[in-house]
């Protein structure tokens, strides 16, 4: 009931990146523009300009012009290298994309932007607060940068795998027997991933799952 009076309280997130499988079944991407105003500089000011005999007043109005064209130069700057991001996206995490968040690889901006041509910082402007449409829902897009390990067999994980990991691993666990970090620690290891006991319970927290024996059910 209170709605029209705070509209705002509850914002619609649109995806700015959609990436699918094209009509050959590979992975695509295209960028919505939803967010993005279509904006133009007025041909009226453009015309005052050309017709005005003030000289203050004509340079004014090509000082805003170029400051107007600049602008929408640095729109269009931005939605190429989110473009291209998504590109570096498609081509080094597809076992995300396949299987989901447990799959996700270690990646960093610095990769990217190096990959890319654009310094770190151009990377870090132009995912914030962005989101991306992915098979697995949507994500936001800083979601995709994180640290990780590296398996014995040579595989990288991140930790944001990690953290699905054993988050399947204690959906699928008796809750009569649950499992202890040590156990979880265990399971990990066998997968040939090091993890120390006190990284998973800090894990757990994160993943506001409560610790062993208070999970217990008899």
């Amino acid at each position: 009931p209170g709605a029209d009076f705070d509209p705002t309280s509850n914002p619609h997130i649109t995806a700015d990146i959609i990436i699918f499988t094209n009509v050959v079944g590979e992975w695509d991407v295209q960028l919505t523009n939803d967010n993005m105003p279509d904006i133009a500089i007025s041909n009226a000011y453009k015309d005052l300009m050309a017709s005005t005999d003030d000289n203050k007043a004509r340079s004014y109005l090509r000082d805003q012009i170029r400051d107007g064209k600049i602008l929408i130069r640095s729109i269009s700057q931005r939605q190429e290298t989110l473009y291209k991001l998504a590109l570096q996206l498609v081509h080094r995490q597809p076992e995300f994309f396949e299987q989901g968040p447990q799959a996700l690889k270690p990646m960093t901006m610095n990769e990217i932007a190096e990959s890319i041509e654009v310094h770190p910082a151009t990377i870090s402007r132009a995912v914030a607060g962005k989101y991306v449409q992915t098979p697995h829902g949507l994500i936001e897009l800083r979601t995709f940068f994180t640290t990780g390990y590296t398996t014995e067999s040579g595989q990288e994980v991140s930790n944001t795998g990690i953290r699905e990991t054993i988050q399947q691993m204690i959906s699928d666990e008796n809750p009569q027997k649950p499992l202890s970090d040590s156990a979880i620690e265990k399971n990990l290891q066998e997968k040939g991933i090091k993890v120390a006991r006190r990284t998973i319970a800090k894990y757990r927290d994160l993943l506001n799952i409560l610790p062993s024996h208070l999970r217990k059910k008899f």
